[in-house]
């Protein structure tokens, strides 16, 4: 159980479980969300790229558009 003073850190770093299968698991599990995206560094489309709605230009989404 988590508690204010047993954390989930505490928990992932104690020599009794952190070492267990499961632990590793969720570990991996962590770190792969929160990496970033794929597309945030290796984008395909061009950045000459073009995109229309009804007529209406929409602007690419670069580093301006990212969520905090």
């Amino acid at each position: 159980m988590i508690t204010p003073s047993k954390t989930l850190h505490s928990f992932l770093v104690n020599n009794k479980f952190r070492k267990s299968d499961e632990v590793r698991r969720l570990k991996s599990a962590i770190a792969g969300l929160t990496k970033e995206p794929f597309w945030d560094f290796d984008s395909k489309q061009s950045a000459e790229s073009t995109y229309s709605f009804d007529g209406v230009d929409i602007p690419l989404c670069q580093d301006r558009c990212r969520l905090n």
